[in-house]
């Protein structure tokens, strides 16, 4: 599967079109970057679960679990960005739950651009209380970590 597509991008007096490509290599890609995400946040006995195999087997050999594991999202992470003002520059990354508490749901922003939205498990199928909805950012210019406390409109229904 590939999808073209083009970005159009107007920031500090700097005008440019990309093109590109969005294949599966790349999509594979950003749901790895989630995946070890979720790993590193919730643990190794956590990803471990059957819960995880659709997305491991999509990430290592391609394998349609049946829906759409990332879907690029036009979306902002961050709660009070708007659709060409960003509060920060740089890459986010965060977890949460659906609003029915059964999907684990990654997101991914490269330079706070491009933005995609990650199932890590369609029906996770345990109780699990912990909390991992959190988010950090990687500041560019500063090269510096940063918690992100609110991360998604979509994931917690503001605004």
């Amino acid at each position: 599967m590939r999808r073209k597509f083009c970005l159009l991008q107007v920031d500090k007096g700097v005008n440019a079109i990309v093109n590109g490509t969005m294949d599966s290599i790349i999509l594979r890609c950003i749901a790895k970057i989630s995946f070890n995400y979720l790993a590193k946040i919730a643990g190794i006995d956590f990803v471990v679960k059957k819960d995880f195999d659709p997305i491991r087997s999509y990430i290592r050999y391609e394998i349609d679990p049946g829906h759409r594991i990332v879907t690029v999202s036009t979306n902002s992470i961050l709660a009070y960005d708007g659709p060409k003002q960003y509060q920060i520059d740089g890459h986010l990354i965060s977890l949460g739950w659906s609003p029915d508490n059964r999907q684990i749901v990654g997101q991914v922003s490269l330079f706070n651009q491009g933005k995609y939205r990650i199932i890590l498990s369609k029906n996770f199928s345990e109780l699990w209380r912990a909390d991992i909805r959190r988010g950090y950012h990687f500041n560019i210019e500063n090269r510096e970590v940063e918690l992100v406390i609110v991360v998604s409109r979509a994931l917690y229904g503001i605004c």
